[in-house]
Parts: structure tokens; sequence; C-alpha cells
């Protein structure tokens, strides 16, 4: 019973930080690579152009000089 209470926890505290993450106006994405972040981002991308909602994407390797 005590595990199940903790993954509860932990999963309520999951949502929570998405909500949070969501209703942020700046978004910092990590990972490893091949992992699917530049697509899932170029796909963010192209869906908020669609609602012709301003958007700006700036990839991290672009500053590397």
């Amino acid at each position: 019973m005590l595990r199940l209470k903790t993954e509860l926890h932990e999963a309520s505290e999951a949502v929570r930080r998405a909500e949070e993450v969501a209703a942020s106006t700046l978004l910092i994405l990590r990972g490893e690579a091949g992992t699917g972040k530049t697509h899932l981002l170029c796909d963010m991308v192209k869906r908020r152009v669609e609602a012709r909602q301003p958007t700006i994407l700036l990839m991290g390797q672009r500053f590397i000089s």
C-alpha cells in the first residue's frame, strides 16, 4: 500500500510540474542525442504556426562557435 501511495504522489507531482511547464512562455529541452527533441519541437512549431500563434524556436547548436 505504501508503494502505491508513493507512486500516486510521484505521478501527481509530475502532472503538477507538467502543468507549470505547459503554462510557461519559455521551454528549455535537454536530453541525449537521438531521443526526438528536435522532432518534437519542430512538430510543436508547425502546429503553432498553423494556428497563427507567435513562435520562436532557437536551436542550441546555432550558438556554439
